[in-house]
């Protein structure tokens, strides 16, 4: 850790000092948000949450309390799309790489450290590339609780802050920032994970929730030293609205090279919603319960001893338990080419093996005692449905514009420093190029999120 990360630290340290309860509390306020973002509240309150722990940070520091404006509105905006795109990541990587609680490879013992450290390292290196993309954004909160404004000028400003101390240092900070702010329950998960079974790592996560209101503040806190410290590089509000507004070719070309890779991201987690194929191959070895050749493209079969029942119509199977239609796994996507000729059942241990037969080809699916389907995981969904090259060109843009794309914002940004501010044609020539150097890699980007998203 360098001498000026330790004294940004120390700084940082002392702002949570300086009002220990407000931010406890207000960590407290934004896990509960944390938590509740399924319901889609958390997505509303948890970023003002995060704006008012960077008001109070920044007026420990200053002196003096910032107003409550329509800015502070837009920084959260900036706040939940950066945590979005973080957590997306993360999530996606960790449920594509790690361990799948929700189907066999829930096994009781741990996993192999080289397994394990394979793994953890894939997702690491998932989340150090989004990280890497958002880091020109950093400061963009800060910018405009501290002097209001609009997104796109707090973005620029943000990424010149971000490049005045270089850019593997500013990424770095980022990083640790983030991990800071998580490293509670990431090492809970750990320990749970390699002490006890898989399956219950979330109870880890759960478990390491108390924590996490110090260490967020505290990162927090970390970022608003690091802005605090540069914040005099920037030219004054007024003095910045007075030396005009930025071409629309420009402003529209650096927007693409922004928005392509956060769509392909969304893209990509749109595909994991989408069910898997059932796999063509026979069922593992078991127990068979029910054969049944299929008569006029339609049968009804009930599994002996369970609430299953499999329906066929023609080319669709429908898989139901109990007495309403919407439990069990219901329609399966079709993978057979023709109609469904024979279903049979294959029991072993608690897991049914549903085999369709359709023409000379063979497929199965496996469902547990309430009918839902335990092969269906969010790896073989990805697998399935985005092809490898499609993946490394997602991968690829973020990697490109966590390197390049902040020096084309931050090329905007040094028209607002206090001195030594470049000419305009200069600036919107210099990110122009750095931006149509980013533009081929995020429009393929974009392709391939289609690509995976419709097949």
């Amino acid at each position: 850790m360098t001498t000026s990360a330790t004294s940004e630290l120390r700084t940082g340290v002392s702002l949570v000092q300086t009002h220990p309860g407000i931010s406890v509390a207000l960590g407290a306020a934004i896990v509960l948000s944390l938590c509740a973002t399924c319901t889609g509240l958390g997505a509303i309150v948890g970023p003002w949450f995060v704006c008012e722990l960077y008001g109070v940070q920044i007026a420990a520091a200053t002196g003096i309390a910032r107003p409550r404006t329509s800015a502070w509105i837009r920084a959260a905006a900036i706040v939940l799309a950066t945590v979005v795109i973080v957590a997306l990541t993360g999530w996606l990587a960790a449920l594509g790489f790690g361990p799948d609680v929700a189907t066999a490879d829930a096994a009781e013992e741990p996993l192999p450290w080289p397994e394990a450290l394979r793994r953890v390292g894939l997702i690491t290196g998932s989340v150090i590339l989004a990280v890497g993309f958002i880091a020109p954004f950093l400061y963009a909160p800060l910018v405009l609780i501290d002097r209001g404004g609009r997104i796109g000028g707090a973005v620029v400003e943000s990424a010149w802050l971000a490049s005045r101390g270089g850019a593997l240092r500013h990424l770095a900070l980022t990083f640790v920032v983030f991990f800071l702010q998580l490293s509670p329950a990431l090492i809970a998960a750990m320990i749970v994970a390699r002490t006890f079974e898989r399956a219950a790592t979330p109870l880890g996560l759960l478990g390491a929730l108390p924590l996490m209101t110090i260490t967020i503040p505290l990162g927090q806190a970390w970022t608003t030293a690091a802005y605090l410290e540069r914040r005099a590089l920037l030219a004054a509000p007024r003095a910045v609205q007075v030396r005009g507004p930025v071409p629309r070719s420009l402003v529209a070309l650096l927007a693409l090279d922004v928005l392509a890779p956060v769509l392909a991201l969304a893209m990509l987690g749109l595909t994991a919603l989408r069910p898997s194929t059932p796999a063509e191959s026979d069922a593992p070895p078991g127990t068979t319960l029910i054969e049944r050749d299929v008569q006029d493209e339609r049968a009804r079969i009930v599994v002996p001893d369970t609430t299953i029942t499999v329906v066929v119509e023609g080319r669709e199977l429908i898989v139901r338990a109990g007495d309403g239609d919407a439990d069990g796994a219901g329609r399966l996507p079709r993978a057979w080419p023709s109609a469904i000729e024979q279903v049979r059942v294959v029991r072993a241990r608690d897991v049914y093996a549903i085999v369709i037969e359709a023409g000379d080809r063979v497929f199965h699916t496996r469902v547990d005692g309430a009918g839902m389907r335990v092969d269906d995981s969010i790896r073989r969904r990805l697998e399935q449905h985005v092809p490898t090259w499609a993946l490394l060109t997602i991968l690829a843009a973020f990697l490109v514009f966590g390197l390049l794309g902040g020096r084309a914002l931050a090329s905007l940004g040094a028209l607002r420093a206090e001195v030594d501010a470049p000419e305009r044609a200069a600036a919107y020539a210099r990110s122009m190029r750095w931006g149509l150097t980013i533009a081929p890699f995020v429009i393929a980007a974009l392709l391939a999120g289609l690509v995976s998203i419709t097949r």
